[in-house]
């Protein structure tokens, strides 16, 4: 298992224990339930290295949600959102661009591969 994979079922882990920990924040509720608009969860450093996050739309209202990984230098490696129009699921490595991204949004699903020299291949139905 490499360091990366340890880190992120760490964080999963993490977030699992302290949703299961924490009560609500009204207090009036004893489901075991967490919520709130948004989650971080930070390294010893202070550095944050995950995060949930509910998106807005221009007009207020929700227009999707977000998770993000995060690598020590700040650089979020893994994505996954969802939203009224699809999801989308993005893996990076640690320089840019050198991603993998699969959506399936409006249109039909695709897998778009772009290297690190910016060529990009993208295979669709």
């Amino acid at each position: 298992m490499t360091t990366r994979t340890a880190i992120v079922f760490t964080m999963i882990n993490g977030l699992i224990a302290s949703c299961a920990v924490l009560r609500t924040a009204d207090g009036d509720s004893n489901d075991g339930i967490l919520r709130g608009k948004g989650l971080q969860i930070l390294d010893d450093a202070g550095r944050v290295r995950a995060s949930v996050q509910v998106l807005r739309a221009d007009d207020g209202s929700d227009n999707g949600v977000l998770l993000r990984l995060i690598d020590t230098h700040g650089r979020p490696t893994v994505k996954v959102g969802a939203g009224e129009r699809g999801a989308a699921l993005s893996v990076c490595g640690p320089s840019d661009p050198g991603c993998a991204v699969l959506s399936a949004e409006d249109r039909a699903p695709q897998l778009r591969f772009i290297a690190q020299d910016g060529h990009e291949q993208v295979l669709a139905p």
